[in-house]
C-alpha cells in the first residue's frame, strides 16, 4: 500500500501552518481513498451525493490490495 494520503496531509500542513485540523476522505475501515460526486438534477431540490470507492490510489496509481 502506499504512503501517499500520509504524504498529501504533510504537504496540506506546510501549505497551511495554522490549520487546527485537516481531514481527507478516506475510507477509515480499509485505509481506500473515495471521492464524493455532487449531482444536482433540475426537477430537484436536494442535490444527490454518491459515494466511489477508488480500486487505486488517485494520487499515484498503485493498486490498493
Amino acid at each position: 500500500m502506499c504512503n501517499c494520503q500520509k504524504e498529501t496531509e504533510q504537504k496540506f500542513r506546510e501549505m497551511y501552518p495554522d490549520a487546527e485540523d485537516i481531514y481527507g476522505q478516506y475510507e477509515l475501515m480499509s485505509g481506500k481513498a473515495y471521492s464524493i460526486y455532487t449531482i444536482k438534477l433540475p426537477n430537484k431540490k436536494k442535490p444527490i451525493e454518491k459515494n466511489l470507492l477508488h480500486s487505486y490510489c488517485p494520487i499515484c496509481g498503485t493498486k490498493y490490495n
